[in-house]
């Protein structure tokens, strides 16, 4: 008894090595995301909009994207496809949220895409609601990525910016990639109206709509006159 008492003792005043803080406690290495942004347009890829393409990513290391979104009318609807890989061959993105918003000359429109996180409906947030928070952050695994597509119609003549906002990793490991992907809209049309009056019954209101697109050879236009005002 005596004995055992004395190894008690010896082992308390020698505590283990081990630390309240474990590895478990600390923040896990995350890899970095690699975001690319393309303009769709049609014919459609036959997906659905604003969600989740599916299970695997079309993206691949050597996926290469217009840099551009060319020429867009308003009237359209600005369609978009959002695609994040992980590149990394052995550490996976950890807690990864993606948010898009569409900014127009007047205001930002929230564009749900399914990995916005649990409480991130974005900047406009009267016109989004609680369908629009995505499925919260997710783990994306080595050589695979995440892809969905946004929409939006055009209703304003001017500078658009596609917002894209990328976040990952937890604690001191946390980091956000930002995006911004500029581009105008413009009208393809001018349409030029006059009136003339013949008399107290007759008018006459002629109306000229002119391709203002820049496309094709030459500057086309046509002509409509309304004769009669009874």
């Amino acid at each position: 008894p005596v004995g055992a008492m004395s190894h008690a003792a010896s082992y308390s005043h020698y505590p283990p090595t081990a630390s309240p803080s474990t590895p478990t406690d600390q923040p896990l290495p995350t890899a970095a995301p690699t975001l690319k942004v393309m303009r769709l347009q049609a014919p459609q890829l036959g997906q659905p909009t604003g969600g989740s393409l599916g299970p695997h990513s079309i993206l691949g290391p050597g996926c290469t994207l217009p840099d551009t979104f060319g020429v867009i009318h308003i009237g359209e609807v600005f369609t978009a496809y959002l695609g994040v890989l992980n590149a990394d061959d052995h550490l996976p993105i950890r807690n990864l949220a993606v948010t898009a918003q569409l900014q127009t000359p007047s205001r930002r429109w929230p564009l749900p895409c399914g990995f916005e996180g649990v409480g991130s409906a974005g900047a406009g947030g009267s016109d989004a609601n609680d369908d629009d928070e995505g499925q919260g952050p997710i783990d994306v695994s080595p050589g695979s990525g995440v892809d969905a597509i946004v929409s939006r119609p055009l209703e304003e003549i001017g500078q658009h910016i596609l917002r894209v906002e990328v976040a990952y990793g937890s604690g001191p490991t946390s980091r956000t990639l930002r995006k911004f992907y500029r581009f105008n809209v413009s009208s393809p049309l001018h349409i030029r109206e006059l009136t003339v009056r013949a008399g107290d019954d007759r008018c006459y209101v002629s109306i000229a709509v002119e391709n203002a697109s820049g496309a094709g050879a030459g500057t086309g236009g046509g002509g409509l006159t309304i004769c009669g005002a009874d």
